[in-house]
């Protein structure tokens, strides 16, 4: 007869995403992990691996879900392998609405050219204006967006093309 145990075991979640041009985007955030305490035979847990566990699928599909539950019947656990609480239980979802607007690009620019050249600023940026997307209450009261840092320490005189990213807020893009 093989004896229990218990343990604690942290299962992936995987997020169903609502269509890009839904009108809605979720504000709120979701764990990528869900722990489960688990009671079960001895040789079971003590074998099981976390890949050898599916993923929770949380659809985020339909913005008029206001709560996920992490209910027991959706983890594919091994036979004879009981839950015993789960972390978080539940998750609330927040939604606003999505909006759009073209936004200035401003460049982030560190560090200092050698002692004998002086950097010419404000630096042209390609494209000069971007379209944001994201939710009402992070777009709208935005007024640029800023690259991620742009080094010139260094630079030798004339005409740099310097590929950089742009730092948009959780929720936009």
């Amino acid at each position: 007869v093989d004896d229990e145990a218990r343990r604690t075991l942290s299962v992936d979640v995987i997020t169903v995403q609502p269509a890009l041009d839904s009108p809605k985007v979720l504000v709120s955030e979701v764990p990528q992990l869900v722990r489960l305490g688990v009671r079960g035979p001895r040789s079971v847990l003590e074998n099981l691996r976390r890949d050898q566990i599916e993923p929770v699928r949380v659809d985020l599909r339909d913005p008029r879900q206001a709560r996920f539950d992490f209910t027991d019947d959706r983890f594919e656990l091994p036979a004879g392998v009981r839950i015993l609480e789960v972390d978080p239980r539940s998750i609330a979802l927040r939604w606003e609405t999505r909006v759009t607007r073209e936004l200035r690009v401003r460049a982030e620019i560190v560090g200092e050219p050698p002692a004998d050249h002086v950097a010419r600023l404000p630096v042209d940026i390609e494209p000069p204006r971007v379209s944001l997307t994201g939710p009402r209450s992070v777009v709208e009261p935005m007024r640029e967006v800023r690259t991620d840092p742009i080094d010139i320490e260094g630079l030798d005189p004339g005409r740099h093309r310097l590929p950089t990213s742009l730092r948009l807020p959780r929720n936009a893009s």
